[in-house]
């Protein structure tokens, strides 16, 4: 993938944030930061997370179960924030990883394509 790295592994923390929630649905609606996730990755997506650019942590998986190869998901915010920019983390089957820097404002869609992810733990 050709994602940034924006951060560093092992930096994932437990930290409720009940703003944001991904469902399987096909279309985003209500507020203009929802995005699709759609996963033409050779693996399943089995962790999702999302934290503000500011974080030091990654919060809590966003992800209610598996999101299987060649299937998409939504995520809603529900929040009343003006945030637009976000650090996001797909977690692969095999532990693999990807990251990036999204602008939820401007996009409503981000794909994932390969096979598992372009980083491992350490």
């Amino acid at each position: 993938m050709n994602l940034q790295l924006f951060r560093l592994p092992g930096i994932v923390t437990s930290l409720t944030l009940s703003t944001i929630a991904l469902t399987i649905q096909d279309a985003t609606a209500g507020d203009r930061r929802n995005f699709l996730i759609y996963n033409f990755n050779q693996q399943a997506i089995v962790r999702f997370y999302i934290a503000p650019t500011n974080s030091n942590s990654w919060g809590r998986d966003t992800l209610y179960g598996i999101l299987a190869s060649n299937s998409s998901g939504r995520v809603d915010f529900y929040d009343n924030s003006n945030r637009c920019v976000y650090d996001v983390m797909a977690v692969y089957l095999d532990g693999s990883y990807d990251t990036g820097r999204y602008n939820f404002c401007q996009i409503s869609y981000i794909y994932f394509y390969g096979y598992g992810g372009d980083y491992f733990p350490r």
